[in-house]
């Protein structure tokens, strides 16, 4: 602003470049500072000079106090501007943010009314016991079964994400081997599927201190996606490896893939790929895993070269100095 005043003032001081005394510049604020100082002549001035002197000295201020106001004025506008600009930002989150709770909402209602709807229905079969073959008996148990454990997951998963969103989530760190517990996953999700082969690559031991339980549920949820969002199956290679001081588990499939947009958002709570939301699912998996690794001390990202074209999810885990010590002593070359 100083500056500005500066240049704005300008043009008056070749009219004063023969006059004597000093020229300030008065802020909105009450401020002030020296614009110029002129040497003072050994002669007296001559009184019409004075008067003329300070005549242009106080047309100099008020032109100065005005191109500060001026000044400020384009600052204010600016800050306006520049709220006005954030607050559109904002809105435009908030109404991405409802936007994915509508559709989390939607899946939801989705994913509850099949499990209840088969409830229902086998539990109405169920009332005909005595007429229902053995068979008949044992499909609807099994039925029952596998619809609660469905409502039981959904239920930890909208635990599990109302913990991370409000800080309450934590994590029970115990001494285990990921290296184990990533093959066990690797083999119980194989099971699941035909169309696809789930390679391992990565040492047979890899000792620290984590929480198996929760570690166990993100390995899961990237693999289990892996699965899910490759309908044409292919190869899912699941890669295990000490990295410094942390260790690295990426997951790579030949899946549908994902856009940069689709990227940067897909850690969010409710988000799925536009090309997955027929898909089951409440899009709280990628959200969830996030949250277990980050309480980790770890980070997570995705990597894809775009739509039809898979994707690698990568995850790390900090190692403590005397973690680093054990895992270089049980980790296989």
């Amino acid at each position: 602003m100083r500056k500005q005043c500066l240049l704005a003032a300008r043009f008056l001081w070749r009219e004063l470049r023969e006059l004597y005394g000093h020229v300030s510049c008065r802020l909105p604020d009450g401020s002030g500072f020296l614009l110029a100082m002129v040497r003072v002549p050994p002669a007296p001035l001559d009184p019409d000079e004075v008067l003329r002197f300070d005549l242009e000295v106080a047309l100099l201020e008020v032109l100065g106090e005005r191109a500060a106001m001026a000044i400020e004025n384009a600052r204010l506008v600016a800050e306006l501007q520049e709220r006005t600009e954030q607050l559109r930002q904002r809105t435009e989150e908030l109404e991405m943010e409802r936007e994915r709770r509508e559709r989390f909402m939607s899946m939801v209602v989705h994913d509850l009314r099949g499990p209840v709807t088969a409830l229902r229905g086998y539990a109405q079969l169920l009332q005909r016991y005595d007429q229902l073959p053995p068979e008949k008996v044992k499909q609807a148990l099994q039925t029952i079964e596998a619809e609660t454990r469905r409502l039981e997951r959904l239920l930890a998963d909208l635990s599990d994400a109302s913990a991370i969103a409000s800080g309450r989530f934590t994590i029970s760190r115990e001494p285990m081997d990921l290296a184990e517990l990533v093959q066990q996953v690797v083999h119980a999700q194989q099971l699941t599927t035909s169309k696809h082969r789930i390679i391992y690559e990565g040492p047979e031991h890899l000792r620290g201190w984590w929480d198996s339980t929760r570690l166990a549920q993100a390995v899961n949820n990237l693999v289990g996606n892996a699965i899910k969002f490759s309908p044409r199956g292919g190869d899912i290679r699941v890669r295990l490896r000490l990295v410094d001081t942390e260790a690295e588990l990426c997951v790579t499939d030949q899946g549908i893939g994902l856009t940069q947009e689709e990227m940067a958002e897909i850690f969010q709570p409710f988000a799925r790929a536009g090309r997955a939301r027929g898909l089951p699912g409440a899009g709280l998996g990628l959200y969830i895993t996030k949250g277990i690794v980050e309480a980790h001390g770890g980070r997570i990202w995705v990597e894809s070269s775009g739509p039809d074209k898979g994707s690698t999810f990568c995850f790390t885990l900090p190692l403590t100095t005397e973690q680093q010590k054990k895992a270089k002593e049980h980790t296989d070359p």
